[in-house]
């Protein structure tokens, strides 16, 4: 297996933190898999390519929560707007937090951006300044 910077998909030479290998990227790998397409690379983020890292995963933390909150906003609305006209239906309670489901992953997870293991984001620039000051 070859380690690979997931910003510029090129070979790791040098330093890098390794990519948390969790449940998206697991399943990312079964889907590969059976398509036969895997390449079952080691994945790294490069020092050079650690700041873009950064600013794309702190991105992706805030759309996290923005399509959070909207898709709980859908859910509320689909589901209040009834209530208010003194009706309750299961399918549109079942409709709705589908429909609130499919917000949150399609607009959070298709910019996914995966952890590194080496710390939180904010923890990997100050152990990067501590090496390079040795």
């Amino acid at each position: 297996m070859a380690k690979v910077c997931i910003i510029c998909q090129k070979e790791i030479s040098g330093s890098a933190s390794k990519v948390k290998n969790d449940g998206v990227i697991e399943f990312i790998r079964r889907i590969k898999n059976a398509l036969k397409v895997a390449q079952n690379n080691e994945l790294y983020v490069c020092e050079t390519d650690m700041k873009p890292y950064l600013d794309r995963r702190k991105r992706f933390e805030k759309d996290v929560v923005m399509y959070g909150i909207l898709a709980i906003a859908v859910v509320v609305l689909l589901v209040g707007l009834p209530l208010l006209g003194g009706k309750f239906e299961l399918g549109v309670l079942i409709y709705s937090i589908l429909l609130g489901a499919l917000v949150f992953v399609l607009g959070a997870l298709i910019k996914y951006v995966p952890a590194v293991e080496s710390g939180t984001p904010e923890e990997v620039p100050k152990a990067i300044k501590k090496k390079k000051v040795k």
